[in-house]
């Protein structure tokens, strides 16, 4: 058999290999093409890193080895993948915000890399908008300028354009009063970061009526009628023009407070106040024109008063050489003077008063308060609302009996304990029902022996005495 050399050519990084295969005379040559991962590395260069939205950022693939995919996450939810000979993007931002980037290589097999820069792309801008409270009104009336989102702003200036200076107060809410009528065109100029950014709005200032009234009685006691007179006047004439002709008030609208509204001018307008309390009242006046001014004025109603109170403690024990202090306080409104008697001869004028009580007893309460409404005063009396318990002595009792008849003895029992200002007694003579009072007469029908308890008792003590009693 004929020898042959086999010989192998490998391409790519090992080159061709040549095998000679023993006993063999022919050359035998055969090519195998594969490729080898080179371990990628991932790089990029970001152009410009920061800027004004909105902005445009190109990004330089710098990556090394044998790349051929790019993914791009921008970091503001879009991904962006690359099949090319190169990886270089351009992204546009246009949301404020700071941006976190990543770049993933790949190479042909599986090896990969990938690169993330925090904060890599940083977005702003200088203000998005500016808003008016009003772009119509009347000389006098205040509006409200107010800046959105703002972003690195160094300079501010707001502009009214009625002549005034301009305010360079880097505040986002701004107020502003125009005197005259006329058409003003307000702006607003911002510089920083990202350049100079102007604003630009009309404000409409109106020739317009000034509406006054008149309010009679302006306080009173419920129910109060109130006779409300128009005093509005017409706008005031600027303008130069001979032939220009006036703006006239042609609508009236009153909102009494209370609920109640009308559309009339009101030479004479009578409204009850049934109850209690302050109510604004505002006319506002419409011209031909368009302008809308309004005045507020205040009714106040005054009601009867009520002289409700509440006492903290209203109860304690005697302790010797110690006073018992009780705070009182009013708990409704509309009085104006106060007169207190605390049952105990003391007195007081005081709104919320606080009194000491030295003695033992049941004390009754009595204020009397007087309110906005004329004369009017009210009274009100708390019963036995105070009380300072004696500590107490053992009881005692005596008894005698007087004999009717041989079925007919009738008995007295009689509290003999030592004083006390407060306390509650019970008889119990062994059969029911007890008895209450300081003297005690029952009638028995045989002579008999028992025993009879008297208890004595309070808030702070009970104590009772037991005695044998024969009924004879």
């Amino acid at each position: 058999m004929p020898r042959q050399l086999l010989v192998l050519v490998l391409s790519a990084a090992l080159g061709g290999l040549i095998f000679l295969a023993p006993g063999c005379d022919e050359l035998v040559t055969q090519t195998i093409e594969t490729t080898i991962a080179g371990n990628p590395t991932a790089e990029f260069i970001i152009s410009p890193d920061s800027g004004c939205i909105p902005l445009l950022v190109h990004f330089d693939d710098v990556s090394s080895g044998p790349v051929v995919r790019w993914i791009w996450n921008f970091g503001d939810g879009v991904h962006d993948t690359i099949l090319a000979d190169s990886g270089d993007v351009s992204h546009t931002y246009t949301v404020l915000g700071s941006y976190t980037v990543t770049l993933s290589v790949f190479d042909a097999i599986d090896g990969s890399d990938a690169e993330t820069k925090k904060r890599a792309v940083i977005v702003g801008h200088n203000v998005d908008s500016v808003t008016l409270s009003n772009t119509l009104g009347c000389p006098g009336e205040e509006f409200t300028f107010t800046a959105h989102n703002p972003y690195g702003i160094a300079t501010w200036q707001w502009s009214f354009g009625d002549g005034t200076t301009p305010l360079t107060d880097s505040s986002l809410v701004q107020t502003h009063v125009y005197d005259e009528p006329g058409v003003y065109e307000f702006k607003l100029t911002v510089t920083g970061e990202c350049g100079q950014k102007i604003l630009v709005d009309t404000v409409h200032i109106l020739n317009c009526g000034v509406p006054s009234f008149t309010a009679d009685p302006a306080e009173g006691c419920a129910p109060l009628v109130v006779t409300f007179v128009d005093q509005s006047s017409p706008p005031i004439d600027t303008s130069a023009d001979p032939d220009d002709t006036l703006d006239v008030i042609v609508d009236w609208l009153w909102n009494f407070g209370n609920g109640t509204t009308l559309h009339e001018q009101g030479d004479s307008i009578e409204v009850t106040y049934a109850t209690a309390g302050s109510y604004p009242v505002t006319l506002s006046v419409t011209t031909d024109s368009g302008g809308v001014t309004s005045y507020v004025d205040t009714i106040v109603v005054h009601s009867s008063t009520a002289p409700l109170f509440t006492a903290e403690p209203t109860s304690a024990c005697q302790v010797a050489n110690r006073q018992f202090l009780v705070k009182f306080t009013r708990t409704a409104a509309m009085d104006m003077a106060w007169h207190w008697d605390f049952g105990d001869g003391d007195t007081s004028q005081a709104q919320n008063p606080i009194h000491a009580y030295t003695s033992p007893g049941r004390y009754s309460v009595r204020l009397i308060a007087y309110g906005a409404c004329g004369a009017d005063s009210i009274v009100e009396v708390d019963s036995n609302m105070i009380t300072l318990n004696d500590r107490l002595d053992t009881p005692s009792f005596s008894y005698s009996t007087v004999k009717l008849s041989d079925t007919q003895y009738v008995t007295t029992f009689v509290d003999q304990s030592p004083p006390a200002a407060v306390f509650t007694l019970a008889w119990d003579l062994g059969l029911p029902p007890l008895r209450f009072s300081d003297t005690v007469v029952d009638t028995f029908t045989a002579p008999d022996t028992f025993v009879v308890r008297l208890t004595r008792f309070n808030d702070c003590d009970s104590l009772f005495f037991d005695d044998s009693v024969r009924i004879q």
